[in-house]
């Protein structure tokens, strides 16, 4: 990924935002009409509706359906403490200040049958936190994302992420990675700084596993499946886990390592591991699948069923052979179907 540009790229990006925040949003007078949610949402995610070319020009990949993402900006509209809290959020000097007004946001939501944003990863508050002020903010918009960061480059800190408040949480752990990499003298855009972040976390490999390149389609495999779940018929009947409509089950923390996708069946409630063979060896996914298939069995599943799916380019003999006695993990492989379509005749 080359950043050229990327801090006249944020700046427009965020007046963008904050137009739209001050004439749309604090506006009373002012609708919100379905073209401003998609062009916003364009500046959030980089999976938003019409963003081709959205390198270096949104947030991030959020993870959340456009709809959701088009309820979420609906209830602030719609919604005056919100706004009024976000808005002390998004200018408030004072970290402390920040905190309380996300402490108070929370409690409202909680207490109120709305949309939320104070979700367990915060994915869509971070984003447009980011949006608004690039600058003081890194693109990791995961809470849990941000705490790995914590624990990979062992960076101090001065609170239990695990027992602080959820504001606390949401401020501190941005502002510690931020402090982190100036004071080791990184002077790089934000936006830069998060890409670094997400390419050393997204490359972890557990023993065994071989990094072979860091480009190529498999790296976005989960990304598709994301995104596709719903058009894939062997997942009709299943949906991912999600809490307060955010998808946790999206590399899901099971203690000694990560779940590519955790998915629950309609119905019976029964869960689905899926393991994404990247670029591990075949030895290395029958591990994780076996490991993580226990896991959800002993921390989750109570009396449900846990079945489990490897999904690779290829399965090769040494995968098919380790798991040969298991009729609770189906292996599949993926195809690539590529088409071109003439557009100027």
């Amino acid at each position: 990924m080359v950043f050229s540009g990327i801090d006249q790229i944020w700046s427009d990006q965020s007046l963008k935002f904050k137009e739209f925040w001050s004439t749309k949003i604090l506006n009373p007078e002012n609708e919100v009409t379905q073209a401003d949610l998609e062009d916003v949402i364009r500046i959030l995610d980089t999976k938003g509706r019409g963003n081709i070319d959205a390198e270096l020009k949104a947030v991030a990949s959020l993870y959340l359906r456009q709809n959701m993402q088009e309820e979420l900006i609906r209830n602030i509209k719609n919604t005056p403490k919100k706004i009024e809290l976000l808005d002390q959020f998004f200018k408030s000097a004072s970290d402390e200040e920040r905190i309380n007004a996300i402490n108070e946001l929370q409690n409202f939501e909680s207490s109120n049958r709305v949309a939320k944003l104070t979700t367990v990863y915060g994915v869509f508050l971070n984003a447009i936190a980011y949006a608004y002020d690039p600058a003081e903010h890194v693109n990791i918009v995961s809470i849990d994302k941000e705490k790995r960061a914590i624990d990979k480059f062992e960076i101090p800190i001065d609170f239990n992420p695990d027992r602080v408040s959820y504001g606390e949480l949401l401020v501190k752990a941005n502002r510690v990675i931020l402090d982190f990499f100036r004071k080791m003298g990184v002077n790089a855009h934000t936006y830069v700084i998060g890409a670094f972040v997400w390419a050393v976390l997204n490359s972890e490999s557990e023993p065994g596993n071989e990094i072979v390149g860091v480009f190529n389609f498999e790296r976005y495999l989960g990304e598709f499946l994301f995104k596709n779940w719903d058009q894939i018929p062997e997942f009709r009947k299943h949906k991912i886990l999600t809490e307060d409509g955010e998808s946790t089950g999206i590399e899901y923390n099971a203690g000694s390592g990560r779940i590519d996708i955790l998915a629950i069946e309609e119905g019976s409630g029964d869960y689905l591991v899926i393991e994404l063979k990247r670029n591990q060896t075949s030895d290395a996914v029958a591990g994780q699948i076996l490991r993580y298939v226990n896991w959800v069995k002993n921390n989750m599943a109570g009396n449900k069923k846990v079945k489990g799916l490897v999904i690779a380019g290829d399965i090769d003999e040494r995968l098919r052979l380790s798991l040969a006695d298991r009729k609770d993990i189906k292996l599949m492989t993926y195809e690539i179907d590529f088409k071109l379509h003439n557009v100027n005749s």
